[in-house]
């Protein structure tokens, strides 16, 4: 699918660990900056290591763009944007949230 967003390979000091989650079982991605998104998600077949690891910052600040994160739970799908019309897009017309 390509590159949704700018990330970063070292943390710095306004940054926050941005973590890519695999299921054992289904093998999709998940990716969060949220702890406890991350401790659930450890109960219920999914794992993360630390090569998995980048860095995001969790607000938007100067001269970055929005990173979006949607949910479809029929599909049980996550879509991860930077785009703003393809946000709009899958949450009126694909069920995304």
């Amino acid at each position: 699918q390509g590159v949704a967003a700018p990330i970063f390979v070292t943390q710095e000091e306004s940054n926050v660990p941005f973590y890519r989650l695999v299921n054992t079982s289904t093998a999709h991605n998940f990716y969060t900056i949220s702890k406890t998104e991350i401790d659930a998600a450890l109960q219920n077949e999914w794992c993360v290591t630390a090569a998995d690891t980048f860095y995001i910052y969790p607000t938007q600040v100067y001269g970055s763009v929005p990173f979006y994160r949607l949910y479809n739970a029929t599909k049980m799908a996550n879509l991860y944007t930077i785009s703003e019309s393809e946000r709009l897009d899958f949450n009126a017309n694909q069920g995304y949230i």
